[in-house]
Formats: C-alpha cells, structure tokens, sequence
C-alpha cells in the first residue's frame, strides 16, 4: 500500500511538473513558422481566444491521445525498470 501511495503522489508530482511545461514552452510556442504557430492556435490558441466557452477543450482530442500515448510508454517503461 505504501509503495502505491508513492508511486500515485510521484506521478501526480510529475503530471503537475509536465503540464506547467508543456503548457508554458509548448502551448505558448513562440515561432516565425506560419504552419507551426497555427498548429499551436489549432491545440491550444483557441482556449486562449475564447476562455469563457465551456465547449472548447483546452486541447483537442487527437493531440490529448498522442501526449497520453507518448506518456502510457514513458510510464511503462519507467515502471519496468522499478
């Protein structure tokens, strides 16, 4: 029980660390690229646009289930090694 509570609070640790990085140099990607500035609007511009509108998601769904992939293998391959 003990090493789950660990492993639950050091995910949450980690989960609140990634999403203020993402959100801070991804999100809010800075570029010159035209293509690049409008896939960052597309993600996550739009919340920004509009904050108030209750039916955007902050990041639309493809995008949400790559990161979440990327993630569910980081995951899995941390825990392997444990």
């Amino acid at each position: 029980l003990l090493i789950s509570l660990l492993w639950f609070i050091s995910g949450l640790v980690a989960w609140i660390f990634l999403e203020y990085l993402l959100h801070r140099f991804v999100f809010h990607l800075k570029t010159r690229n035209l293509w690049l500035r409008k896939l960052v609007y597309s993600v996550h511009g739009t919340h920004h646009a509009n904050p108030q509108d209750k039916n955007k998601f902050y990041v639309p769904l493809i995008p949400s289930l790559c990161i979440t992939l990327i993630l569910f293998v980081i995951s899995g391959l941390v825990l392997e090694q444990a």
